[in-house]
């Protein structure tokens, strides 16, 4: 699994795990990929949400 961390203005931040860009206020999502594609998750104030299920609405399209 590989993943890349994004502040709101879309700018990426770089992080060496998981665990230390979950740590960052600065983080807002994180698009997480495997080999079946990718993921984006957003960190919505009430907890992280799979970008999907936000009302139908996406952040980009999945790879």
């Amino acid at each position: 699994m590989e993943y890349e961390y994004f502040n709101r203005e879309g700018e990426m931040l770089k992080h060496e795990t998981l665990a230390e860009a979950l740590q960052d206020k600065d983080l807002y999502r994180v698009d997480a990929t495997n080999s079946v594609g990718t993921h984006e998750y957003l960190n919505t104030g009430a907890g992280w949400k799979d970008a999907r299920d936000l009302n139908g609405w996406s952040y980009a399209q999945d790879i």
